[in-house]
């Protein structure tokens, strides 16, 4: 089953440089062929969700790559609600509510750590300055991302893709920051962002990067749960530093936690 996410991987990869229809074409035999067996299902799923994001329905634009609504939802494309919430108070809430989220699990399994991002139970130490070095990166990255779509926003921006887009991002490379840290790697850690835009492959052992792949169905349901309520209280027309920057801040910080936790079995 292994040879299967190695498959998986290399399309999204396109070593072989195929064409979109092609591509699809190979995917979908891929997933024909593929035998559900519970040991790998969690990483084949999160690399199929990876796959689907990549090639989505929306478009991007081809300067920035940035998502952009698709025509027929461009009614509203000016329509900016007038929001008069405190920035410190909806940083709060998002924070507040990804923080309670992780611990809980979804809604009608709460508790049940199977389903949890995070189980709060590190296998690995890190030391209070490593944890300061981390964070203080992290905080970098997010201004660096919410920098880049101030400067390269389109006309229609598709911000709830991008959202879940970047945050993946952010999960994954603080993974990968995380693990180098702790063993003490010499490597420069640094973002591109660009990366955002392919199949960013942490340059960490194989399983590491498989328990990251199976964990994106449990990120993804987190980042709906809180583009829900940025939405339902209209704080996507506020200063990205209200709402974009916390989320992509303490996703971050569950892919720090989330290092912590792994050992290869």
């Amino acid at each position: 089953m292994e040879t299967m996410i190695d498959e998986l991987k290399a399309l999204l990869r396109n070593d072989e440089n195929l064409d979109e229809r092609e591509l699809h074409y190979e995917f979908e035999l891929l997933t024909d062929r593929y035998q559900f067996e519970e040991e790998y299902s969690d990483t084949f799923e999160g690399l199929r969700i990876l796959y689907e994001r990549l090639h989505p329905i929306y478009n991007r634009d081809p300067y920035s790559h940035l998502a952009i609504r698709l025509v027929e939802d461009l009614d509203f494309e000016d329509y900016y609600p007038q929001v008069d919430d405190d920035l410190e108070d909806v940083q709060r809430a998002i924070t507040d509510f990804i923080a309670n989220r992780v611990k809980t699990g979804p809604e009608g399994l709460e508790g049940e750590e199977e389903f949890l991002l995070v189980k709060h139970k590190p296998v690995v130490q890190i030391t209070p300055e490593d944890a300061q070095t981390l964070f203080s990166y992290l905080k970098d990255v997010t201004i660096a991302i919410a920098d880049f779509i101030y400067s390269h926003k389109p006309k229609g921006w598709h911000w709830v893709a991008d959202t879940i887009a970047f945050s993946q991002f952010v999960f994954t490379h603080m993974v990968e920051a995380t693990y180098k840290t702790v063993n003490n790697i010499d490597e420069e850690i640094s973002a591109n962002i660009k990366d955002v835009f392919s199949f960013y492959e942490p340059n960490v052992p194989d399983w590491l990067q498989d328990a990251v792949y199976a964990s994106v169905h449990k990120l993804d349901d987190i980042l709906y749960e809180a583009i829900d309520l940025i939405e339902s209280n209209d704080w996507y027309a506020m200063d990205y530093e209200a709402w974009l920057r916390p989320v992509l801040y303490n996703i971050g910080i569950q892919g720090v936690l989330f290092a912590l936790e792994q050992k290869e079995e």
